[in-house]
C-alpha cells in the first residue's frame, strides 16, 4: 500500500488480517461487503461477536497506520457494510481496465503495442502469499485468463507483421501458464516453422499432444493434426498457407528505375545486397533454402532485401550497370524506406558493391558484415569460366546457370542446385551476363576498405572454395575496425552447411554493444507504409 508513493505497508507489516481485508475489499467489484462476509472469510472459526471484535481491531490497525503518515481513512463501516474507499488505486483494477481497453472488439484485430503495454502491467500471479486462500483464488483466476488472452492477442499481432520471433515467445509463455491451451501450441508451431525450425514445430505437436492427454484426456483438434501434416510434408513457403510470401514494393530512382524489395521482420535494420548478377527476391522466397535463411536471419531485426536494377524483380537495364549507379540506387532504396541508419550485408559477388556503398556513405552504415567477399576481380577462383555467357544462345546459357549454382554450391547438393539453378535461369539472362563480364574483371575496390571505420566482420566458410582464405584473411586486414572469423561446416552459400553458425556469427557481431561515444544514437527505423510484412 502506498500513499503518495510511499510504501506504507508490506508483507513486512505485522498486522496480516488487516491487510488481508484490505485486500479482500479491492478484488471486490464494488469495494465492498457485507460484515458477515468479511467475518466469514477472514475468522471463519470465530463465533459472531469475536468476530465483529476482530474486524473493530483490524479497522483501527489501518486507519493508525494511515493516520501516522497523513493519510486518510481506507475501510469504514457503513451499517451491515464494510467499503474501501473509493479513491484508492487498485493496481490489479488498473490492469484489468488497461487489458479490456487493448483488447477491444472482436471484430477488429488489435495492434501488438497495447496489449504489451498492458501486459507490462502484469506482475505475475495474484497475491502468491494468499495462495490458500479461497477468497482470492476466482479473482486470480481470472485476471491469470486475462493475461493469457493478452498473450494470445499480441502473439497473433506480431505474427500478422511477421515477427514470428516475437510471437513465439508470447505462445511460449502461454504454454508454460497452461499446457493444455491447444490454440499456444499450434500458433508456436506456425512461428517455428516459418522460423525455418520445422523439426522443433513437429516436436511441438507431440508436446501439444502429451498435454492433452494428461490435462483433459483428449487428443489434439483436427485443425491442430492437419497443422502438423502441413509441416511434415512442406518444402516451400507456399505449402505453409500461415506464410504468405513478402509483398514486393518498388522504389524509383532519380532516372525512373523501379528497385524491387520486400521487408520481413521488425527491429534494428539490415539490408542485403544481392549476388551479381543473379539474384529475385520473389523466386528465392519460393525455395525453402533461401526461404529458411532469410527468416532466421530476420529473428530481432527487420531484413530488406532487394534487386539491382540488372536482375529479378526490378528493371533489367545492363546499360547503366557499374559500381556508383549501384550505390546510388541503395541510397534511393534506402531513402524510400525511410532508413537513416542501418546494418549492410553483402554475399561472395556483392562486395565490392558494398565495400564501396559504406566507403560513401559511411553516416548511415552502422556495421558491416562480408560473407565470402570478393572486391577484385582478380580474387574471384571461378571468374574465368564465366565467358560461357558470351554466347548469347539457351544452351550456353543454361549451361551456365547449372554450372553455376553446382560450382557455387558444392556437388554435395544435388536437389538444391537443381533448384537454385531455375532461379539464376528467371533471374538474369545471357546477355545480362555478358554485358558484366568486364565489370567482373576490372572492378577493384581494395583501396576503399581503409576508409571504412564502421565495425566490420568478413566471414569464411571452412569449406567455401570461391575464394581464398589468403585473400580474405587480407581483406579484414586492410580494415581499421575490421574482423575474420572462420565458420566451421559452413559452405559457399550460407543456405547449406551449418546455417545456424552462421547466422549465430553475423547476430552476436551486430549485436555487440557500440564501440564509440554515440552507442545510445538512435538505430534507423522503417518507413512501413505500403509494405506488407511476411
Amino acid at each position: 500500500m502506498e500513499v503518495s508513493g510511499r510504501v506504507l505497508i508490506d508483507r513486512r507489516w505485522p498486522r496480516s488480517k488487516a491487510r488481508a481485508l484490505v485486500k479482500l475489499l479491492a478484488l471486490q467489484p464494488a469495494r465492498s461487503l457485507h460484515r458477515d462476509q468479511v467475518i466469514e472469510a477472514l475468522w471463519p472459526h470465530l463465533d459472531a461477536e469475536a468476530g465483529e471484535n476482530q474486524l473493530h481491531k483490524n479497522i483501527h490497525y489501518l486507519r493508525q497506520a494511515l493516520h501516522e503518515h497523513g493519510g486518510a481513512p481506507l475501510v469504514r463501516l457503513e451499517g451491515p457494510l464494510v467499503l474501501l474507499d473509493n479513491h484508492a488505486q487498485i493496481d490489479a483494477a488498473c490492469f484489468a481496465e488497461k487489458a479490456r481497453t487493448a483488447l477491444g472488439p472482436p471484430a477488429s484485430p488489435p495492434d501488438a503495442a497495447p496489449l504489451e503495454e498492458a501486459l507490462a502491467l502484469y506482475a505475475g500471479a495474484l497475491l502468491p502469499e494468499d495462495q490458500y486462500e479461497p477468497w482470492c483464488d476466482r479473482p486470480r483466476a481470472e485476471l491469470a485468463d486475462l493475461a493469457q488472452r493478452l498473450r494470445l492477442a499480441a502473439a497473433a499481432a506480431r505474427e500478422r507483421h511477421g515477427d514470428f520471433e516475437g510471437a513465439a515467445q508470447h505462445y511460449e509463455r502461454v504454454v508454460a501458464d497452461d499446457r493444455a491451451r491447444e490454440e499456444a501450441h499450434r500458433g508456436l508451431m506456425r512461428a517455428y516453422a516459418a522460423l525455418g525450425q520445422r523439426d522443433r514445430a513437429l516436436r511441438q505437436y507431440d508436446a501439444c499432444a502429451a498435454a492433452l492427454v494428461d490435462e483433459v484426456g483428449a487428443l489434439p483438434s483436427r485443425e491442430t493434426a492437419q497443422l502438423a501434416a502441413r509441416i511434415r510434408r512442406a518444402h516451400t513457403a507456399r505449402d505453409l498457407d500461415q506464410i504468405p510470401p513478402p509483398e514486393i514494393r518498388h522504389v524509383t530512382t532519380n532516372d525512373g528505375t523501379r528497385i524491387a524489395s520486400h521487408v520481413i521482420g521488425a527491429g534494428r535494420p539490415l539490408v542485403v545486397v544481392p549476388n551479381i548478377p543473379w539474384n529475385d527476391i520473389e523466386r528465392e522466397w519460393h525455395m525453402r533454402e533461401y526461404r529458411d535463411w532469410f527468416l532466421k536471419l530476420s529473428r530481432g531485426r527487420t531484413l530488406v532485401r532487394f534487386d539491382l536494377p540488372i536482375q529479378g524483380r526490378s528493371d533489367r537495364r545492363p546499360e547503366r550497370a557499374s559500381v556508383d549507379t549501384w550505390v546510388s540506387d541503395i541510397d534511393a532504396l534506402a531513402s524510400g524506406l525511410g532508413l537513416p541508419q542501418f546494418d549492410l550485408l553483402s554475399g561472395i559477388s556483392s562486395g565490392a558493391v558494398a565495400v564501396a556503398y559504406a566507403a560513401t556513405h559511411p553516416d548511415r552504415v552502422r556495421r558491416l558484415v562480408l560473407w565470402e567477399p570478393w572486391v577484385r576481380g582478380v580474387d574471384l577462383v571461378w571468374a574465368e569460366p564465366m565467358k560461357l555467357a558470351q554466347p548469347a544462345n539457351d544452351g550456353p546459357w543454361d549451361e551456365l546457370c547449372r554450372w553455376a549454382s553446382h560450382t557455387t554450391l558444392g556437388w554435395r547438393h544435388p536437389e538444391v542446385a537443381e533448384a537454385m539453378s531455375e532461379v539464376i535461369r528467371g533471374s538474369s539472362s545471357t546477355e545480362i551476363v555478358a554485358s558484366l563480364w568486364g565489370w567482373y574483371t576490372n572492378v577493384d575496390l581494395m583501396p576503399a576498405l581503409a576508409r571504412l571505420t564502421m565495425p566490420a566482420l568478413v566471414l569464411h566458410g571452412s569449406e567455401a572454395t570461391l575464394v581464398h582464405e589468403e585473400t580474405l584473411r587480407h581483406i579484414a586486414s586492410q580494415l581499421p575496425n575490421g574482423q575474420f572469423r572462420i565458420i566451421p561446416g559452413a559452405e559457399q552459400l550460407p543456405i547449406v552447411g551449418d546455417v545456424d553458425a552462421i547466422v549465430r556469427a553475423i547476430h552476436d557481431f551486430l549485436d555487440m554493444p557500440e564501440p564509440h561515444a554515440d552507442r545510445d544514437a538512435p538505430a534507423g527505423s522503417l518507413n512501413r507504409a505500403g509494405i506488407t510484412h511476411v
